[in-house]
């Protein structure tokens, strides 16, 4: 074991390379894949993350934040992760000279040594040395004190920690494999294992069922029932019971970790959705799909396990009924009701399919009108659009009622039908009496079991239909989810090409094209420009001249389908949409852009950093008072913290407007693109604002109507 000292971190040149040892760590493979250092201009903080994380997403990583209540290392590391952390400095130091710390999880927590990647090797470091120079809060004084033994020491520093609160020192950052694959994700938290011991707890229970069938059954219908047998059978079937529950309990686990991946896979499609798509689906339609998102997973969680046990015990039950007296007429007449089954469910799938376009069609049209409520009031004075939602409602309470019946008849015949054809094929065994017994004894038995069966799957099968209708209808955020993002994490390490940059200019596009789905004309066509870095660019047309789209490509919202398009002197693909928008902001129209419902602040630094720092609030009130919102922050009693939106303090359209200009301000671009931005302010204001725009440094683009 060796003691930390600073030979044991990287320095910030060196960042690439301790990349790739960690990749080489974690993978358990020799050969290692090259990334580039950072460039010697990035320092820590905001600049560095994200070439961390471009970096990290290159070498298959993924990159997440530590929690900031951690007590240790065991809190950060309880897996294969890695932890990456800056060594702390002092007030008079410079943050962007210190080195960083690579800790190799897992550590738990009667650990005493954790491993370290360090520039000259892999080497064990002192788990209590670790966590004193990393976390939070000076314990060994303290811990002095008490006077503990060794082996108490440590748990006693992490129990001070969580008191007086606890996290790194400095910034860091927790590396781990990344599992692109839904199935990957899935084989990281154990969901196969969980399968394997649901099913191999079900074939055991199958031996345990048929074994204590077989026993007692021959002993009832021949007429003697042994002490012994009786309590062989109970024996048997506690047994069973206890099987079963283990792997209940296992298959249900599964199913709740599969929903969990499915919804953070559905919400990773939501971040990635095309704001094309977004704007050809209403407000209704929106909340329509996040509901399914609710109902997905509760139908997956009380269906699921419950349909893979209906079909494990329908094979136990075709099982016992092939071996006993029915043989192959109990078989056919199972083969014959199963069909008659799945036309059931069909039927029943088509009338859910009718009722849940209507329900999403309902709750559209019921949203829309909660939003223009206000319109309605003044422009439907005869009322004409709630007859239409009544209609609406109406119609969906007619298709309810269809589905219902179609459920409560499926529910009722199927269990019972096939009970009495079952009953109806063992009267030939019955009436024969050289049957065997123990061959009825299986017949019953199986039909028995596969009438439970047919019973729960008539139960919740509407509920598993239900949850591929969801499924259906979110299939587009899954698969929006898989689409890779193209970025090079070698541009991204570099800063912007200057030489370029003097030459052609900071954002530079050649013959532009651009076209939206279904129309057949470009609505941009050829468009070229050049814009430096301190520029300052007007841009004016009229109504449907494509001053938007342009806006948004050169946001970084859209992407052309023809033509080059620079940044820095890279162009869109490699730079990448994420980096692309995090160094050209831009400022939607006021009917695009929105007040979330939360505090002014977190509304002014959505763009820049989320929990604020003290700078990060004196610079929020700066820029609002620059931009004649000093009042408003005086007339509310909580100032930046008030909370703002639809049920909150209610903003004027030109405070509104203000808002919207301040939280770009607030962002650290290159490139300000601001759309009609000033078209709901007062020419005194327009002319404050635009003299807060003019007095940055960065590149404007102003867009305007004619």
């Amino acid at each position: 074991m060796r003691a930390l000292t600073p030979d044991s971190a990287w320095p910030r040149a060196r960042l690439g390379e301790a990349l790739s040892r960690v990749d080489v760590a974690l993978r358990g493979a020799e050969d290692s894949r090259a990334l580039a250092n950072p460039a010697p201009d990035l320092h820590a903080g905001p600049s560095l993350a994200r070439w961390l994380s471009a970096g990290a997403r290159r070498l298959g990583l993924d990159v997440d934040a530590p929690d900031h209540a951690a007590r240790g290392l065991p809190d950060l590391l309880p897996e294969h992760t890695v932890l990456l952390a800056r060594w702390p400095t002092q007030e008079d130091e410079d943050p962007n000279a210190s080195p960083y710390v690579v800790v190799l999880g897992p550590v738990h927590t009667a650990d005493v040594t954790a491993r370290v990647v360090a520039p000259a090797g892999v080497h064990d470091v002192s788990v209590a040395a670790l966590e004193e120079a990393l976390f939070q809060g000076d314990t060994r004084a303290l811990v002095a004190e008490l006077g503990l033994r060794p082996a108490d020491t440590l748990a006693a520093a992490r129990a001070i920690r969580g008191t007086v609160g606890g996290g790194l020192r400095a910034e860091g950052f927790l590396l781990e494999p990344a599992a692109l694959q839904f199935w990957e994700r899935a084989q990281r938290v154990g969901v196969p294992r969980l399968l394997v011991g649901g099913f191999v707890g079900f074939a055991l229970q199958v031996a345990l069922f048929g074994g204590a069938w077989a026993l007692v059954g021959e002993g009832a219908l021949e007429g003697r029932l042994e002490p012994g047998n009786l309590m062989a059978f109970g024996l048997l079937l506690a047994t069973m019971v206890v099987v079963r529950a283990r792997a209940s309990a296992a298959l249900g686990r599964a199913v709740i970790l599969l929903s969990g991946l499915a919804r953070e896979r559905l919400l990773e499609g939501i971040l990635r959705l095309d704001a094309g798509l977004m704007r050809t689906r209403g407000v209704g339609q929106l909340l329509g799909t996040v509901l399914e998102v609710d109902s997905l997973e509760l139908l997956a969680r009380a269906g699921g396990p419950a349909v893979i046990w209906v079909v494990l015990d329908l094979a136990l039950g075709a099982t016992l009924c092939a071996l006993g007296a029915g043989g192959a007429l109990s078989l056919a007449l199972l083969g014959v009701w199963m069909v008659f089954l799945l036309l059931g469910l069909r039927r029943l799938l088509k009338r859910l399919l009718v009722f849940t376009d209507t329900r999403l069609n309902v709750t559209h049209e019921l949203v829309e009108a909660m939003v223009g409520h206000r319109t309605l009031v003044a422009q439907d004075a005869q009322a004409r659009h709630a007859d239409h939602l009544r209609a609406g409602l109406e119609t969906y309470q007619d298709r309810a009622a269809r589905l219902d019946e179609t459920t409560a008849r499926l529910v009722s015949v199927v269990p019972r039908g096939f009970l009495v054809l079952g009953l109806v094929a063992l009267v030939p065994a019955f009436m024969d009496r050289g049957s065997e017994a123990g061959g009825l004894a299986l017949a019953i038995g199986g039909l028995l079991v596969v009438w439970g069966a047919l019973r729960r799957l008539s139960e919740t099968s509407p509920a598993v239909m239900a949850a591929y209708v969801a499924w259906r209808n979110l299939a587009f955020l899954f698969e929006a989810a898989q689409r890779a993002q193209g970025s090079s994490a070698d541009v991204l390490a570099a800063a912007p090409d200057e030489a370029a940059v003097g030459r052609r200019g900071l954002l530079v596009g050649r013959d532009l094209v651009f076209r939206y789905p279904g129309r057949p004309e470009p609505v941009l066509k050829g468009c070229s420009f050049s814009v430096k870095r301190d520029e300052r660019v007007l841009l004016e047309g009229g109504s449907g001249g494509g001053k938007s789209t342009l806006g948004s490509i050169l946001a970084g919202l859209r992407v052309p389908d023809a033509g080059v398009l620079l940044l820095g002197g890279f162009d869109h693909h490699a730079v990448g949409p994420e980096r692309w928008r995090q160094r050209a902001g831009g400022v939607p129209q006021f009917h695009d852009n929105h007040v979330f419902a939360g505090s002014l602040l977190f509304n002014l630094l959505m763009g820049r950093r989320w929990p604020p720092r003290r700078e990060d609030m004196e610079a929020a009130e700066a820029v609002c008072r620059e931009l004649g919102l000093g009042p408003l922050l005086d007339r509310m009693p909580a100032g930046l913290a008030q909370t703002v939106g639809d049920s909150g303090w209610q903003l004027s359209h030109g405070e509104r407007s203000r808002v919207f200009v301040a939280r770009s301000l607030l962002q650290r671009v290159d490139v300000r693109v601001f759309d009609e931005s000033l078209a709901a302010l007062d020419p005194e204001t327009s002319l404050r604002v635009l003299a807060a725009l003019l007095n940055r440094p960065e590149a404007l683009i102003l867009i305007a109507h004619r």
